[in-house]
């Protein structure tokens, strides 16, 4: 899921660059970036050779749609037809090289061509799912299942009971936060989910989708289905239905 957003990530709608068409994320050059630590592990598994058909462009996207329906989540219709760029420009970047503040996080999503609303069900999306890894984005600890459901996001920062995780902030000097809800893993969160709460507009949206749920995956398989196609304009064609025989 990291992988596919990240791959898309990169589109810029002022200078219609980035984006997942290409594939870019194949290519040491944007993999360098250090949002996309880990990512090698994911490049070298051999997927290509198993379906032949699709470029890897297609197979990351994809492979970001089946894990959001296999693990609970919305299903994601599908459009395949992104090609396999021979390159990738050296100032491919998923975000902007900035503080984590809220300004530059409604601004990244800006670049991307997302308002407030849909910056929000992205967010609450993608940050529950498994967990963060030290060796790969720098953060470290679980989220908590229910996927498809923002309710931790307002349960736990609504009480104030979120702190700055001590350990993470010693060892790799990275802002993260967590709440002991009992028993297992501390609940984590990042910098960008705790901006949902503490920025007005972000927290009535978060609110809005604490107490509708359907309307939330709606809106999260909108919003993922646009993010996933950024940069293919013109050359995506929908997935076939398979009919019952």
């Amino acid at each position: 899921l990291r992988y596919a957003w990240h791959a898309s990530g990169t589109y810029d709608r002022h200078t219609r660059t980035g984006g997942s068409n290409g594939g870019t994320m194949r290519f040491e050059t944007e993999r360098a970036d250090p949002e996309n630590a880990g990512f090698s592990k994911a490049h070298a598994l051999a997927v290509k050779a198993l379906f032949p058909a699709l470029s890897m462009a297609d197979i990351i996207i994809l492979a970001g749609n089946v894990a959001i329906e296999h693990t609970g989540g919305p299903a994601v219709p599908f459009s395949y037809g992104r090609r396999d760029f021979g390159g990738c420009a050296a100032s491919a970047s998923m975000a902007e090289k900035e503080s984590p503040t809220i300004d530059a996080m409604r601004g990244t999503f800006d670049r991307l061509g997302f308002d407030d609303k849909e910056t929000v069900a992205l967010i609450v999306l993608g940050h529950q799912y498994g967990r963060c890894h030290g060796d790969a984005s720098g953060f470290e600890g679980a989220w908590r299942e229910g996927l498809g459901y923002p309710s931790a996001y307002t349960h736990g920062v609504a009480r104030g009971g979120y702190r700055l995780s001590p350990g993470v902030l010693a060892a790799r000097n990275q802002r993260q936060y967590e709440m002991d809800f009992g028993g297992g893993e501390p609940f984590m969160m990042l910098v960008s989910d705790m901006c949902l709460w503490y920025d007005e507009e972000y927290r009535r949206h978060l609110l809005h989708y604490d107490s509708h749920r359907s309307e939330f995956r709606r809106d999260a398989a909108l919003a993922w289905k646009k993010l996933t196609e950024l940069g293919c304009a013109g050359t995506l064609v929908p997935e076939r239905e398979t009919k019952a025989a």
